[in-house]
């Protein structure tokens, strides 16, 4: 039987490639260890908004699973930073390994092929060039990283690209893994459902749409076309975090 760990927020049981081990520094400061590679005392968290929100509200018990007085302070921005540094080092070597697909042509021939597993837009891509997407895409989820066209391309060794895919293939699993971590934990840019942007959106959202096509600038949206399902915009509003039954 595989092991399992619980949820120091909501108790719920996993495998612990499914869950975030947190340890405790000499001072106390909570830090991720994302590879597992920390010795002594750890606890574990679901990588999921109300789980981590839960958490930073009531740090005694995670203190208590770490037997040290333990300081929360940061730990939000740090996990961001974690989940952003994971996939700036993972989207090149699935890029390297032929597992990620760049250029909108390129794009919407793998699709009509069925060869791909998800799509990663840049925060400053066109409304339009989503929408292209979308379309396209039908039920494939569409992931927004807090980076712009440029950076983006600049990952796989190309020029601004406001969209990437990944294909099939094992090489890409990490990278799939880290993508729905980044968007459960909540750091993606998204509209909720009243219409209020977080942070990350406003800043990208300053940026008026110029031109058309991919090229263009504008908000951005993270998105899953599927009928009767709430969008990847609005995943974690109309989503629980996983717990144990009783």
């Amino acid at each position: 039987m595989p092991p399992t760990r619980s949820c120091i927020a909501c108790r719920g049981k996993a495998s612990p490639t499914e869950l975030l081990r947190l340890v405790a520094d000499a001072d106390g400061e909570v830090l991720v260890d994302l590879g597992v590679q920390r010795s002594g005392r750890g606890a574990w968290l679901h990588p999921h908004h109300d789980c981590l929100r839960k958490l930073l509200r009531r740090p005694r018990a995670l203190g208590h699973a770490l037997r040290c007085q333990a300081r929360v302070e940061g730990l939000e921005q740090r996990l961001h930073g974690v989940c952003m540094d994971s996939l700036t080092r993972l989207l090149p070597r699935a890029s390297r390994a032929g597992c990620v697909v760049s250029g909108r042509h390129a794009i919407l021939r793998d699709l009509g092929r069925g060869e791909l597993r998800a799509i990663v837009a840049a925060a400053d891509a066109s409304p339009r060039s989503l929408a292209e997407l979308e379309a396209a895409c039908g039920v494939l989820p569409i992931y927004s990283l807090e980076l712009d066209r440029l950076a983006l391309g600049r990952l796989v060794g190309k020029g601004p690209r406001a969209a990437l895919a990944v294909r099939l293939g094992s090489p890409g699993e990490p990278l799939l893994v880290e993508l729905r971590r980044y968007t459960s934990l909540g750091y993606h840019p998204r509209r909720n459902r009243s219409g209020d942007r977080p942070e990350a959106t406003r800043r990208a959202g300053t940026a008026q749409s110029r031109g058309r096509g991919l090229g263009a600038q504008s908000s951005p949206v993270c998105s899953n076309r599927k009928r009767g399902q709430p969008t990847g915009a609005s995943l974690l509003e109309g989503s629980e975090c996983p717990r144990k039954r009783s």
